[in-house]
Parts: C-alpha cells; sequence; structure tokens
C-alpha cells in the first residue's frame, strides 16, 4: 500500500497524490467487502411504507464491486431492484478545455431484475452485509467448532428433555401446549369442560357441575308432585304472594283453636238433629227444638219440673240484702231447689232498682228466684266470698224474671254463681 511522504520545499504538483490517497481507501474498503462477491446493503436503505431512507449499497458490474451511494427515495414502488450507474463530473481547466475530474458510483433503480440486480424488499428482508460474509466458504465458526457447538447444544437440549414427555420436548411443542390451555384468571371454556362434582351441601368457591346442581335440585324439591316442583309453580300455588307467611299468620289469628276456643260476635255451627246425645255442640235451634219437643215452656214451674229429682233437698243458711225484711225468707222446694222467693212460690216486686247480694251458697245447689220488675231494674252482684256471677245478663225494667243460680266452684275464697235468668211469659 501506498504511502505518502513529505520534503521541506514546494512541489510542483500534488494533486495525483490526493487521487492515490483516494484511491488506497477505495481500494482497501471495496476489496475487504469485495472480497465476499456478494452484493448487499451495507448501511441505511430502510423502508417504511412507501419511504427509503438513504444509505450505502455493495453493487457488482462488469468492472467488479464497488460501494454505492443511494439517496433514498419517497412513493417508491416495489418490487425494486438495485444496480449500479457511473456519474462523471466535469470541471473546466485553465486552457479551456472541460476534462473530467471525478467518477461517482450510485444506486439506480427498476422494476424488474435486469439479472444481477440486488433486490430491495419491502418487508426489511433484503441482503445485508452479516447476510454476505455467512457463505459457505466464509463463516464465522469453523466446521468443527460448529459440530463441537451442536453436540453441546444437543447436550444441553437432552438434559432439559430430561423426563419430559414427548409431547412437551421442544419449545414449539411447549408453547403449542401453553397456547392450547385455559387461563387461571378468567378462563373462557370451549366445548365440554368437566370437573369433579362437589359433595351435596357444598357452599364454596369450588365449581358446580351440572351433576352438583340436579343433586342440589333434587333435594330442594324433594320428590315434590310434578304441579309443584318449579318456582314459579311454588308461586302460584302461594298465589304470588310475597309477604305470603305474613298472610297466613294474620289469618291465623282470626281463627279459634281446637283446645278451648273463645269465640266472639255470634258463632254458629250445624244443628245436631233432635235426640242427638253426644259432644256436638249444641246451637240454639237444637235447645229450642229440645225444648219444644219435650213440651217445656220457660215458666218458674217448667223449670221447677224439670229440676225434680235432679236436685237433692238439703239444709243450709241462705241470706240475701238489699230487699225488705219481709222477703228474706227462702224454701226448699220438693225438687230440692231453694226459692229464694219471698213466702215461698211468691214474688218479689221490685220498689226502686234493686241490686241483689247472695251469700252462704253451697257447692252444686240451686237457688230459684221469681223477681216482678215492676218498672225497676234488678241486678246482681257478689258477696265477701264470691267472684262475679257468670252469664249475669243485663235484666230489663219490665216483665217477671225467672233466674236460676248454681254454686259450680266452691274453692276458698273464689266460689262462682252460674245464672240462667229466662224472663217469665
Amino acid at each position: 500500500m501506498k504511502r505518502q511522504v513529505q520534503q521541506i520545499g514546494v512541489r510542483k504538483w500534488f494533486g495525483d497524490d490526493f487521487i492515490t490517497i483516494q484511491d488506497e481507501l477505495l481500494a482497501v474498503l471495496e476489496g475487504f467487502f469485495g472480497e465476499y462477491g456478494q452484493q448487499f446493503i451495507l448501511s441505511g436503505c430502510d423502508v417504511d411504507g412507501t419511504t427509503i431512507s438513504p444509505g450505502i449499497v455493495g453493487l457488482i458490474d462488469g468492472d467488479g464491486f464497488h460501494l454505492c451511494r443511494f439517496d433514498g427515495q419517497e412513493n417508491a414502488v416495489f418490487p425494486m431492484y438495485l444496480y449500479p450507474v457511473v456519474e462523471t463530473e466535469n470541471r473546466a481547466y485553465l486552457d479551456n478545455e472541460v476534462k473530467p475530474i471525478a467518477k461517482t458510483y450510485k444506486v439506480a433503480s427498476a422494476g424488474a431484475d435486469g439479472g444481477s440486480y440486488l433486490q430491495l424488499k419491502q418487508d426489511g428482508t433484503s441482503a445485508r452485509f452479516f447476510d454476505a460474509i455467512q457463505t459457505a466458504n466464509r463463516r464465522f465458526v469453523t466446521d468443527a467448532e460448529k459440530s463441537t457447538y451442536l453436540g453441546q447444544a444437543a447436550s444441553a437440549i437432552s438434559t432439559l428433555r430430561n423426563g419430559v414427555a414427548s409431547d412437551f420436548d421442544t419449545l414449539l411443542k411447549i408453547a403449542t401446549a401453553i397456547a392450547s390451555k385455559a387461563p387461571l384468571a378468567s378462563p373462557v371454556l370451549t366445548g365440554t369442560p368437566l370437573a369433579p362434582t362437589a359433595a351435596n351441601g357444598t357452599n364454596t368457591t369450588q365449581l358446580a357441575t351440572t351433576a352438583f346442581v340436579q343433586s342440589a335440585i333434587g333435594l330442594l324439591i324433594n320428590s315434590a308432585p310434578g304441579a309443584l316442583d318449579t318456582l314459579n309453580e311454588l308461586a302460584t300455588a302461594l298465589g304470588n304472594d310475597p309477604n305470603f307467611a305474613t298472610t297466613i299468620t294474620n289469618a291465623l289469628a282470626l281463627k279459634a283453636p281446637l283446645a278451648s276456643p273463645a269465640l266472639t260476635g255470634t258463632p254458629t255451627a250445624p244443628t245436631a238433629a233432635t235426640g242427638t246425645n253426644s259432644t256436638q255442640i249444641a246451637t240454639t235451634a237444637f235447645v229450642a227444638a229440645a225444648i219444644a219437643a219435650g213440651g217445656y215452656t220457660l215458666t218458674k214451674a217448667t223449670i221447677e219440673a224439670v229440676l225434680t229429682g235432679v236436685i237433692t233437698t238439703h239444709s243450709h243458711s241462705v241470706a240475701y240484702t238489699n230487699v225488705a225484711d219481709t222477703l228474706k225468707t227462702y224454701t226448699v222446694l220438693a225438687n230440692g231447689a231453694v226459692d229464694l222467693s219471698a213466702y215461698a212460690g211468691g214474688k218479689i216486686t221490685l220498689t226502686a232498682n234493686t241490686a241483689f247480694t247472695f251469700s252462704g251458697f253451697e257447692l252444686n245447689k240451686t237457688y230459684l228466684l221469681t223477681v216482678t220488675a215492676n218498672g225497676y231494674t234488678p241486678s246482681f252482684s257478689d258477696g265477701t266470698k264470691h267472684v262475679a256471677v257468670e252469664g249475669n245478663a243485663e235484666l230489663g225494667t219490665s216483665g217477671v224474671f225467672y233466674i236460676s243460680l248454681t254454686c259450680i266452684d266452691a274453692t276458698a275464697g273464689s266460689e262462682k254463681l252460674l245464672t240462667m235468668i229466662m224472663k217469665g211469659v
């Protein structure tokens, strides 16, 4: 290679030295890159859509290998093929002759291959310098080195594959297998996904299979009839009432219990046939029919006749107050009842509103009283040993009243009187 030197003094011509320096540099560069005998892009020439950036391209023509400048291009049309062209630059000399002073190798393009052109690909896969140097004869590694490296790689791969099923013994197979799997977070399963069926009653985040759901539904309806085995059928049966429990509770509150009901208003019941003698409820119609059938009328005499032989005769002491002293007598009738009216078989005629107070009654003994209202109102109150009289009806101010009183509770301090008051005719 030529090396420039300098001596003291002034030379007559030195242009050839510059040309020589230039030739030296180009000879080195083109000799190095041309050694590979390939055309390639050395730098630049990047494709972005239809725009190609400037760069340097190594091209070959009849004169050999040349490094050519590419000025870049807008609105490029593909396919594009590159080839070298030479532009000669002329200048006028002092003798007025125009002579060439430089030759520039540049890149030209065509839409078709001229036979030895370099294709510039839009997808960025055009041949570049590192592609040119990896030929069959020129490589970064020798065959021996390559064999060694391949052996080492095979050994490493074998170690990695140790115990791995053949379905997963390559990266491609692993990637394919992973792509076919569902993620743990929010998987979108397809086909017919399966899972273990949880035990009945499980209440966790475990997946519910169709078998689990069907079992839960079966336990819910518990062999319910076909007309009541869906929520819609149940809702229809309940009258579509969202407050069914409250409605039923309120309805039951209006019903009487079977045991010892406390009825109000005017209770009614079926009237038993005349002559019935059982625990069936007796209506007023039944009682009236029974009395009529027996030929009884509601008079003192008929009551006494009914009681004849029922109440036994007994001795006792009876007193009542708030009545004139001449009326404070009593008579034990033949049937055992005690007539509290003045002068046996007589009547008490009121001369004012009178409150009768009784005391000394004996258990299960019947006491009779005949009262003529005479325009006044009789009433009853309990004595020192009697609580409120049961069935104490309010009496009017006219007519004759036949009153039957029976002591039905002789517990000390809580005796009770049961009264049956019938207006005479």
